[in-house]
């Protein structure tokens, strides 16, 4: 008993004393890259190569490639085994250990996954250094692309579970799983919660050619590093630019730095709440006055403004794409803008606004850190009309022949909304009031009537502007975010944002329709209780009344141009006039 207890004390005392201790936090440094395939299949890239000597000389600890590093889409075995041979080649010249993810590329079959294992070992795995996880997982599990399931999800667990105790966990994949509309949801299911539970710092994923800081989600952040040498097209702004990520781990320190060629960037170069601030400043860098319409050939003045919002100095350069008919004067224009400074110059158009080919387009070239984006915008036509008061009412039966009409304010001279020209199909809109009621009829000549696509015939329709249909936009104050909406198809089935958003709701206007041998019509009824209020004599509503045309050739046009029906800053302006009968 003395020796078993002797024996049980020594042993105990082995063990002890054999037990590993626990890793020092080491301070070090880590590069993560992606996407770094040449252009052709059996080359590396050149800035891949120009990478591997700015990271030889940084010397981190190691390098993680988020994968894509050769093109095994295509070729038989000795054709990908070549390609893997030039890419081992770089591969063996970086300085330190060169950890793979697998990628897209990289594993396409069975086959090509079966080189990849010979060359590389396992296609997920992990490994500590200095007292940190590092878990690489594979995205691309033949039968399961996109997928973190199964046994791989398994291991995932077990993992995580052992290396409860490390003071960072950083975890890498190659496709952004959490992004992609056809993954985030098992992402979010299935994988993120465990990250998030175990305290993972970061995930990084490549396929993506560009870099973004993503947002964090419960602690983990998420980031998007794919420029690592593959050819990379977009605009630098949005990300898309040559780098890898510099990772300092120090105590519970986390330091990520974006490294360009030749630069350092702090890793929030590009975030999403940039991208949106770049994406808001190109829909305000150009600002056109508007042009009023007009069948007579005239010099009419229009106004660029142009501001930059970027943040730091650009040059905007004007130009102008007028079509036949219309000259512009000067031709064009440069300024040099410092940040969020903005400037006006003007322009002479000559020449009629109806009929035409196309809209005058004005483009702004911004030129910025040695790249150029353009914009580019379409004058506004500028639609204004008085409607009268009248003291009667119409009835309601869709044939536009009553005398009621004839004293009415007449819409003439459509554009067809998509190409931003003059319609030809001659529709045209009439337009009362009274101190209740907005009256509106509209006269479409058709040629093939028996042609008319109607998907109901009555009552609400949802889609009723997906037929041979017009449609009234009102937008009586400026502070309305949205206009009211009304649309008529040529059966009577009807639509609008009131009835939409509650399909109990009863229906407070009223609207007739008309087939004829070579026209089709519509009559409709807006009270104003159902706008909001009604007008005063002298108020200016911004409107656009609409004509969709599905018979083929098929025509969306509009009385105001916008490209767009909901556009309110380019409705047309009409003025109610005269005093109504109380």
């Amino acid at each position: 008993m003395c020796w078993g207890e002797r024996v049980t004390w020594v042993t105990v005392l082995v063990l002890v004393l054999m037990a590993p201790a626990a890793p020092a936090a080491e301070t070090f440094s880590f590069v993560v890259m992606g996407e770094t395939a040449g252009a052709t299949a059996d080359s590396p890239a050149p800035m891949f190569l120009q990478a591997r000597n700015e990271i030889n000389m940084l010397r981190p600890k190691f390098v993680v490639n988020l994968g894509d590093v050769v093109d095994a889409r295509d070729g038989e075995d000795q054709v990908l085994s070549r390609r893997w041979d030039a890419f081992e080649k770089v591969r063996s010249s970086f300085d330190m250990t060169h950890f793979l993810v697998v990628g897209h590329r990289d594993v396409s079959g069975a086959a090509s996954e079966h080189l990849f294992r010979q060359r590389y070992g396992p296609l997920w795995y992990s490994f500590d250094h200095g007292g940190r996880h590092f878990v690489v997982l594979d995205s691309e599990v033949v039968g399961q692309q996109g997928k973190i399931a199964g046994e791989q999800l398994a291991w995932l667990k077990q993992d995580l579970e052992r290396a409860r105790d490390a003071v960072h966990t950083f975890v890498f994949v190659h496709r952004p799983l959490w992004r992609d509309a056809a993954t985030r949801s098992a992402w979010l299911t299935d994988v993120h919660p465990m990250l998030a539970s175990r305290g993972v710092d970061a995930v990084f994923a490549g396929q993506q050619r560009r870099y973004l800081r993503d947002a964090a989600r419960d602690g983990v952040q998420y980031y998007v590093t794919g420029g690592g040498g593959s050819p990379i097209e977009g605009d630098p702004l949005s990300g898309h630019f040559f780098h890898y990520l510099w990772v300092k781990v120090d105590g519970a320190n986390v330091d990520v730095a974006v490294v360009r060629t030749g630069w350092l960037e702090a890793d929030d170069v590009v975030t999403v709440e940039k991208v949106q601030s770049f994406t808001d400043a190109l829909t305000e860098v150009l600002r056109l006055s508007p042009v009023p319409f007009s069948t007579e050939s005239a010099e009419r003045p229009v106004r660029a403004a142009v501001t930059n919002g970027f943040g730091r100095p650009c040059r905007i350069e004007l130009d102008w794409q007028a079509p036949k008919g219309i000259a512009v004067r000067p031709a064009g224009a440069r300024v040099e803008l410092a940040a969020e400074q903005n400037q006006t110059v003007d322009f002479v158009l000559t020449g009629p606004t109806w009929p035409i080919e196309s809209l005058p387009v004005c483009r702004a070239t911004i030129v910025m850190d040695q790249t150029r984006r353009t914009v580019e915008q379409s004058v506004l036509v500028h639609r204004e009309l008085d409607v009268p008061a009248t003291a009667t009412s119409p009835t309601l039966d869709g044939l536009i022949d009553e005398p009621f009409w004839r004293k009415a304010a007449v819409v003439r001279h459509f554009f067809d909304d998509r190409q931003g020209r003059s319609s030809s199909l001659g529709a045209k809109a009439m337009l009362a009031w009274d101190t209740e009621r907005f009256y509106v009829a509209m006269v479409m000549p058709e040629a093939h009537p028996d042609r008319l696509a109607a998907g109901e015939t009555e009552g609400f329709f949802d889609e009723a502007w997906r037929d041979d249909s017009i449609e009234i936009h009102l937008h009586p104050r400026e502070s309305d975010r949205q206009a009211w909406h009304f649309v008529v198809n040529c059966r009577g089935a009807f639509l609008d944002d009131h009835v939409s958003s509650d399909p109990d709701a009863e229906r407070v206007w009223q609207s007739a329709t008309h087939i004829g041998k070579d026209s089709w019509s519509a009559e409709v009824i807006i009270p104003f209780a159902a706008v909001g209020g009604a007008p005063k004599a002298g108020d200016v509503w911004g409107a656009n009344f609409c004509r969709n045309r599905r018979v083929e050739p098929a025509e969306s046009s509009a009385w105001s141009p916008s490209r767009d029906f909901h556009d309110t800053s380019r409705f047309g302006r009409v003025r109610f006039v005269g005093k109504p009968a109380e």
